[in-house]
């Protein structure tokens, strides 16, 4: 992975989170490449100049001896995935991506030893809506991020994406978010849920592929947070992951009721607008057996988890003490 601090932040917790897989972490390496405030100019200077890069490398929890090569020397290996990003502030500004892009995938292509290896392009966060600096900032900023990236796979043929941005907006628009937007100081994530959510990204798009271990069946967290709080997290990062082109779901006050991803494998995301603080909720099956019940929070978006239920047709029924309301969802 070659970036810098949003790099960082996304992959704080990538080694414990392998290490509580059912991976065999020795075969998972990561190497990192990373300079506080680099953009792709930066990395495609550095190639030219050959100036020596430092490489942090990690399999697991193991971390290797801190190195460093030349970019010609680090790409002229066997890599399975290079990921590239763009500096946060220009991540929505497709002017500042060529010819530096152009000249990094080029020379990619032209020293990695690899014929096949998958070019993958990290899409990073917006910034919280009160940060007082230039850059992509709240819903709209992450919108204009996502448009951007959608540009370049066209334009450059980008293999796979990481959508921290989207996991991040997803879990903004639920109880998950915090003051600052889930960010330490306004666009770095903060130590707890931020720099999770994105750690949780970067495994399931690069690892649950080739492994076959989602992201929902590793209950390993960071302390700071508890077991709904992760649980709900790790939803957001598998429905970015499926979805990290579309628009998370937005509040208006328009908006009475809402159940989506439908048909869905996991998870649900849920909201109610009611006058009661808590809604009751359950799930049927066909035969109309209840299987799940819980209380759920109004007004907010909700997550629940339905990974364990058999595949079929499902009522999920919501009361509160003026309303009830119904709905058939899917699980496949």
């Amino acid at each position: 992975m070659i970036g810098n601090s949003f790099t960082d932040d996304a992959t704080e917790y990538i080694g414990e989170i392998v290490r509580h897989s059912n991976i065999n972490a020795k075969k998972c390496c990561l190497y990192k490449a990373t300079m506080g405030e680099s953009q792709l100019q930066t990395w495609e200077n550095k190639y030219k100049k050959n100036v020596p890069i430092v490489i942090e490398r990690k399999a697991g929890l193991l971390s290797m001896d801190i190195t460093e090569g030349t970019l010609k020397e680090i790409f002229h290996q066997h890599w399975d995935v290079i990921s590239i990003q763009q500096l946060s502030r220009y991540s929505n500004n497709i002017s500042s991506f060529s010819p530096y892009i152009d000249n990094l995938l080029s020379y990619i292509k032209q020293d990695c030893l690899n014929d096949n290896v998958a070019i993958c392009w990290h899409l990073t966060w917006s910034y919280w809506n009160e940060y007082d600096a230039t850059g992509p900032k709240g819903f709209s900023g992450w919108s204009s991020i996502v448009s951007t990236v959608d540009q370049i796979i066209q334009m450059y043929n980008i293999d796979m994406v990481i959508p921290s941005g989207t996991a991040i907006q997803n879990a903004r628009a639920t109880e998950l978010n915090t003051e600052k937007s889930l960010t330490r100081d306004g666009y770095h994530m903060d130590y707890g849920l931020g720099r999770y959510i994105t750690a949780c990204t970067v495994y399931e798009s690069l690892f649950e592929p080739f492994y076959k271990q989602s992201i929902t069946d590793i209950i390993w967290h960071p302390q700071s947070i508890n077991d709904t709080q992760a649980q709900m997290a790790r939803s957001c990062v598998k429905n970015a992951v499926e979805n990290w082109h579309n628009a998370p779901f937005i509040m208006s006050d328009s908006l009475e009721y809402s159940v989506f991803p439908n048909p869905t494998t996991d998870s649900i995301f849920v909201f109610l607008k009611s006058t009661d603080d808590m809604i009751s909720c359950s799930i049927y099956d066909i035969n109309g057996k209840r299987v799940f019940k819980e209380k759920i929070p109004a007004n907010n978006l909700h997550v629940i988890d339905i990974s364990k239920l058999q595949r079929g047709t499902y009522s999920i029924q919501f009361k509160g003490e003026k309303m009830v309301k119904t709905q058939r969802i899917e699980k496949l």
